[in-house]
Parts: C-alpha cells; structure tokens; sequence
C-alpha cells in the first residue's frame, strides 16, 4: 500500500511540478529533467507487470520498433513530415532520441490498458486506441515546439503527422491487442489523465 500511494504521489506531484517549473526563471532545468520524468513514468507504469516475460517483451519491441520509424521520419520526412528534434528527450542516435521508443511505450501501453480488456474486435479497438493516441499529440505538439522536444518545417504541422500517428499507431495496437494481455492497471488512468491535463496547461499557457 506504501509503494502505491507512493506512485500515485510521484505521478502527480511530477506533472504539477512540471506546469510550474516551466512558467519559472528555472525552466531550463525542468526541461532537463524530462528524460528521467519520462522512464519514472514509464516505469511505474510497468511495474505491476515485470513478472510477465510476454509483456516486457512486447514493451522492449515496441520501444525500438516506433524508435526505428521515429530515425526514419526524422532523416526522411516520409512517415510524419519534415521535423527534427531538440536536445530536452535527451542523447540521440541518427538525429532521433533514444527515450522516443520508451515515451511510446509509455502512450500506448497506458491507452492499452484502458481498452485491453473491452469486449470489441482487437481491430475495433486498435482503431479506437489509435484515435485516443492522435488526440494526445493534437495536445503535444505545441508544447513541444515550445519547449525543444521538436519543431515542424516552417513551424507548421502538417496534416501528415496525424494520419502517420493514427497508421503507425493502428499497427501497433493491432498487433498489441493479438500478443499482450493488459491486466487491470490503477497507474494508467492516472498517469494518462495527468499527461492530459499537464499538456493541456502549458498549451493553454503559451
């Protein structure tokens, strides 16, 4: 019972501090930190599960799998359009951070356990979990052009973004919802809303 109140406190008190410290003279640190707000998320998230191989497993695919169309995107501008990254997610390979695959674990595995466990065809609900995922970066995207996650052409996003999101997104989940069985999770829902309501904020602020 420590160890979940104790989650529940980080997963809160972290996104709080973050709509703070972003609005400070300190913002620069905050931004900084983001890398390790980003695997504390991560691993809370999976912990209740580090004892179910097939999980951890499908985790670790789906951490280099969107890594690698992440490095593709990037250096190509094929999948999502003409983007690069900033220095905030951290060291790079290929011009691409290496935390990008965990921050998709960490989105779709969250929505994974929302919907897992609805009673619809996996292909019904990977279209819904891909939907759900496109609407979180509709609320991530300026906020990460304003603060060095990354930044469009021309500071536009392009429409191509979303309809990649949603593609590569769908594949994901559909391929998720055959292999992985998503357990009850209580951090999900929190974490989720707390990313929610934490980009929502700064973007309402900008």
């Amino acid at each position: 019972m420590k160890q979940h109140h104790l989650f529940l406190f980080l997963i809160i008190s972290m996104h709080l501090a973050g709509i703070i410290g972003l609005q400070t003279s300190w913002q620069w640190l905050f931004q900084w930190f983001t890398p390790f707000h980003i695997l504390a998320m991560a691993g809370i998230l999976l912990w209740p599960h580090r004892a179910d191989r097939r999980y951890l497993a499908a985790a670790g695919a789906v951490a280099l799998a969107t890594w690698l169309i992440e490095a593709i995107g990037v250096n190509t501008g094929l999948i999502f359009g003409a983007y690069t990254y900033g220095h905030t997610l951290g060291i790079q390979l290929a011009g691409t951070p290496l935390l990008i695959g965990v921050n998709w674990v960490l989105l779709s595995f969250a929505i994974g356990h929302l919907l897992g466990n609805f009673p619809e065809h996996p292909l019904v609900k990977a279209a819904l979990a891909a939907t759900l995922m496109v609407g979180t970066d509709v609320l991530i995207e300026p906020v990460a052009m304003a603060f060095d996650l990354w930044d469009w052409q021309d500071g536009n996003i392009p429409h191509q973004n979303y309809l990649g999101w949603w593609m590569v997104s769908f594949v994901l989940f559909a391929g998720l919802f055959q292999w992985v069985r998503f357990p009850r999770n209580v951090y999900a829902a929190w974490i989720l809303i707390a990313q929610i309501l934490f980009f929502l904020t700064l973007g309402s602020l900008l």
